[in-house]
């Protein structure tokens, strides 16, 4: 087999190598966590957005029994 001489000289140095693969893995890894940030950021707004609609039927609901409650005991109050 015949070897080929490689000219190293415009060849990157191991380290610009390195700090090249570090900074794209940094921002990957970046990325990555940022993703990660919101979608539990947009999963715990949908859980509070669902409990908080849950606690306005709930509320609604009582007020509707409340009021129910106190025209009963007025019609039955009122001879």
């Amino acid at each position: 087999m015949t070897q080929i001489g490689i000219d190293k000289s415009h060849l990157p140095h191991v380290y610009d190598v390195c700090e090249c693969f570090s900074v794209l893995e940094d921002g990957a890894l970046a990325h990555c966590l940022q993703e990660q940030e919101i979608e539990r950021f947009y999963s715990s707004n949908v859980q509070k957005n669902h409990s908080e609609q849950n606690d306005v039927r709930l509320a609604r609901r009582l007020h509707d029994e409340e009021e129910e409650r106190d025209i009963f005991s007025e019609e039955k109050v009122q001879p």
